[in-house]
């Protein structure tokens, strides 16, 4: 990736401590621990890259919800909503498609006439998951509705390629920023030879889907369920020791 990805993220946080006894200054250099020999100075930058990013990848999470006074009359409603559901899909291509938890219990429901109420209620949860078959993603889950499917939710998120991607373009346009932030701390010094020795990446946020923001209309009323996804802010935070000379 060029370094001319530095030029798109104006929105730089940097903090520079110059310690200038360098007697007394313990700085990493060549993998060891050490005084700073005289004339050099320790310079310390945390730099902050942020980009808007386009999530890619569409999860559709229904559940099958049913109830009845008999427990094994229950599971068989349930099991065969899910084998129908799986068999609608078949081969789901471009499309993850997996089952999620699978809960049957009993609670009494208010008591009507001084009689208690006892029912079993059971759900299972099916999801669906791609970065190419949106559309189609869409449409099943429209269809799983009718089978009398409820949806948990219909949500974007990045992938792990594109959240690979982006982190790596961050890192690179943060460490060239730490590099020309460091240069010219050490020439306001009157030191020409500046060269980073440690940087540690401190944070990488905004890749959980919790963070995105996204759209999910008529989950109930249409027969095809639709969403776009919205931007979300990624950051990336590193800190950097350098030493000027």
């Amino acid at each position: 990736m060029s370094r001319s990805l530095c030029a798109f993220f104006p929105r730089i946080t940097v903090v520079v401590a110059l310690l200038l006894q360098s007697v007394s200054i313990q700085a990493q250099q060549a993998g060891s621990a050490g005084l700073l020999p005289e004339g050099q100075t320790l310079i310390q930058l945390s730099v902050t890259e942020r980009r808007d990013v386009t999530p890619d990848r569409l999860v559709a999470t229904l559940r099958v919800e049913k109830e009845d006074r008999n427990p094994q009359a229950l599971q068989r409603q349930i099991n065969s909503m899910m084998e129908q559901a799986l068999d609608h899909i078949g081969e789901p291509g471009d499309i993850t498609v997996s089952t999620g938890r699978y809960t049957v219990h009993q609670y009494q429901r208010q008591p009507q006439g001084g009689r208690s109420d006892m029912i079993w209620r059971g759900s299972q949860s099916l999801s669906l998951r791609t970065e190419a078959a949106h559309q189609r993603v869409h449409e099943l889950a429209g269809a799983l509705q009718g089978m009398g499917f409820v949806m948990n939710q219909l949500s974007w998120e990045l992938s792990n390629r594109q959240a690979d991607e982006t982190r790596e373009a961050l890192l690179e346009a943060a460490i060239g920023r730490a590099q020309a932030q460091a240069g010219r701390a050490g020439q306001a010094l009157g030191k020409d030879d500046v060269e980073l020795a440690e940087v540690t990446v401190q944070n990488a946020g905004g890749f959980s889907p919790e963070m995105m923001r996204s759209t999910a209309m008529d989950a109930t009323g249409s027969s095809v369920p639709s969403s776009r996804p919205g931007e979300t802010e990624v950051t990336l935070t590193i800190n950097v020791r350098a030493v000027a000379r």
